[in-house]
């Protein structure tokens, strides 16, 4: 489906999005992104004995009330930017939280992330923004261009097919994906990227917002051979889903609705994404690549 993400369906970002499956939509005003750095700041120490050690940590995943505060800053400030940037007529925004990324933290963990709506004909986008310029010293974004065109449409968070040699494969075709503090990077959640070293010693924080083209149903796929065997689960939700303490509750709810749908190994999603390879290259050349990437 095409991804026309902006009132204007003429803007040019919506191609952007369309064959490259990223695209900067501008930066927050700076009185807005100064306050909003500082409040996340003062969220961060006073959550840092929560935060695990040397990892990359997303606030969404964290124990309630730090969850919970961590979205409600982002709606204050990343929600009324989307909202001016995009406008509503083709979208749905959520705020999401803080992902903290730091010193030494390896970020070659290419990736796509959890898919949350039913991306045969729906899609699902974040809005990411750091709080320092972000490089190739601090762990900017990479991603492979036009991967967001991928068959793997059912994915369950935290299950990573892209592992070993087949990681080190796509890391070839990997470009980064610089951004300015305040700047907001749009990308396609079945895009493949991931983020390189944080080599400088202090943490590089970002906020989430996610967005879904209006009037999207929400998802949240999981396996669990004691529901169905083979099978993985499409669980339909609201969006408070994401923000209660034990999400997985609502799995074994007899009332939450359900899609099941035919389960593919890891190897068997790997020999998809390769196959798929000279598609995403050809059509992300449809847009004039490096223009946004010099």
């Amino acid at each position: 489906m095409r991804l026309d993400v902006f009132d204007n369906q003429n803007d040019s970002r919506n191609s952007r999005l369309e064959f490259h499956g990223f695209a900067s939509i501008g930066s927050l005003p700076p009185a807005d992104f100064q306050l909003f750095k500082k409040r996340s700041g003062q969220l961060i120490r006073k959550w840092a004995g929560i935060l695990p050690k040397g990892e990359l940590f997303n606030l969404i995943n964290a124990p309630l009330p730090a969850k919970l505060e961590s979205n409600s800053l982002v709606n204050e400030y990343m929600v009324p930017f989307l909202t001016k940037a995009l406008g509503t007529a083709l979208v749905d925004i959520f705020p999401v939280s803080h992902i903290i990324k730091p010193f030494g933290v390896r970020g070659d963990i290419w990736h796509q992330d959890s898919s949350l709506v039913d991306e045969r004909r729906d899609f699902a986008l974040n809005a990411w923004m750091s709080f320092t310029d972000s490089n190739r010293i601090n762990g900017c974004l990479w991603a492979i261009p036009g991967s967001h065109m991928n068959s793997n449409h059912f994915r369950q968070f935290g299950v990573n097919p892209i592992t070993g040699s087949f990681k080190e494969e796509l890391r070839k075709l990997m470009v980064p994906i610089p951004s300015k503090a305040g700047e907001v990077i749009l990308f396609n959640r079945s895009l493949i990227h991931g983020s390189s070293f944080n080599w400088l010693p202090f943490n590089r924080i970002a906020s989430e917002c996610l967005i879904v083209n209006k009037g999207a149903i929400l998802y949240n796929y999981h396996r669990d051979k004691s529901l169905a065997m083979n099978r993985i689960i499409g669980f339909q939700v609201p969006p408070e889903h994401f923000l209660k303490e034990n999400p997985k509750e609502d799995f074994y709810n007899p009332n939450t609705p359900r899609i099941e749908l035919p389960d593919i190994s890891m190897e068997g999603i790997r020999e998809k994404i390769q196959a798929e390879i000279p598609y995403y290259l050809t059509h992300a050349k449809k847009f004039n690549l490096s223009s946004n990437l010099t």
